[in-house]
């Protein structure tokens, strides 16, 4: 080492030892970083690769939920659909129900009527006729 002390002098031996240090800071690096690379490059990779399957399963699934959000409101529009429509049946049925009750009524008031007439002393032709009327009307209350 003397020898190449005397060749190299005094202010470029101070060079020459920084060139070897950074040379071996460079070596060092570089055997770090392929180092740190061999062990991290496969989990890396792993990672990637669950990543993507992820992302495909993330795919999958949002095509699933606008399937179903799409059939769900297709469901959703056809129920209210139903109900509109039971709606108007149910009006509907109150309505014919109120006008059958109106006409039920008026019907009633002349049978009644007809029930209250006398009929003359000695007429038996009617007796048959108001025998199944009073049978109808008996069953029918009845009900």
């Amino acid at each position: 080492m003397s020898i190449v002390n005397t060749l190299i002098p005094s202010p470029y031996r101070w060079l020459l030892w920084l060139a070897a240090a950074a040379i071996f800071a460079s070596t060092c690096a570089w055997a770090g970083h392929k180092a740190t690379q061999a062990y991290y490059q496969p989990k890396v990779e792993t990672l990637t690769a669950r990543a993507k399957e992820a992302e495909d399963r993330a795919v999958e699934f949002e095509t699933a939920y606008k399937i179903l959000a799409s059939t769900s409101q297709r469901q959703n529009e056809g129920i209210n659909k139903l109900r509109t429509d039971a709606a108007k049946r149910q009006h509907l049925a109150e309505v014919m129900a109120t006008k059958a009750k109106a006409e039920s009524a008026l019907f009633e008031g002349k049978a009644t009527g007809i029930m209250r007439l006398m009929v003359p002393l000695g007429s038996d032709e009617c007796a048959a006729a108001r025998e199944a009327f009073d049978i109808e009307l008996r069953e029918e209350r009845g009900k």
